[in-house]
């Protein structure tokens, strides 16, 4: 894999290929090849995350068998982006404040649907969809966490899920499925 850097903020970023690294240097104005065209983490945070919640969405979406027929933000149920983007940086930074360990940063995590896509499919009709993707049901999760995470989930996790993080902003824990085994980012952690 080769390894160039952001022209703005000079952060390293790996290169998928070598036709990319020289579009990189024929266009030399400030992109990086992190994750395409001026979505930098260390140039433009915001952009960054923002196109990885759009991922999230859309890929929720298609694993419920549907395709976008409205704006991403009418999907997240938002006001802003700032709303949205500060919901998830909110639980980011909470996360850090209690789990030094396993530190989140923008680049090692994955954007979450706390109840899985996959309990949304039967339900899968104008107001479930919206609540699929509603921005509080969105969390950012470490990707071994996301990874063991997968489907779990129970009845008592939907209770959870409906009482206090569905429509409820203020939420800012990280929420992880109670019926689950110990997640991996604290089986690591060596005291």
């Amino acid at each position: 894999m080769l390894v160039s850097k952001c022209v703005q903020s000079g952060a390293a970023s790996p290169q998928a290929s070598h036709a990319h690294d020289v579009f990189l240097e024929i266009n030399k104005h400030s992109v990086c090849a992190l994750h395409k065209l001026c979505s930098c983490p260390s140039c433009h945070p915001d952009e960054y995350m923002r196109r990885r919640i759009i991922k999230a969405v859309t890929g929720g979406l298609k694993r419920i068998s549907l395709r976008k027929t409205q704006s991403i933000m009418t999907y997240l149920g938002g006001n802003s982006w700032e709303q949205v983007l500060g919901h998830i940086e909110k639980k980011r930074l909470h996360w850090n404040r209690h789990h030094t360990h396993a530190h989140m940063s923008l680049t090692n995590i994955a954007i979450d649907h706390i109840r899985p896509v996959k309990l949304f499919q039967s339900e899968s009709s104008g107001a479930q969809t919206l609540l699929c993707n509603h921005y509080t049901n969105l969390q950012p999760l470490l990707h071994d966490d996301n990874h063991w995470k997968s489907d779990h989930w129970s009845a008592a996790d939907d209770a959870h899920w409906h009482a206090h993080i569905l429509l409820h902003d203020e939420h800012e824990h990280v929420y992880y499925p109670q019926a689950a085994p110990q997640q991996p980012s604290l089986l690591s952690y060596r005291s």
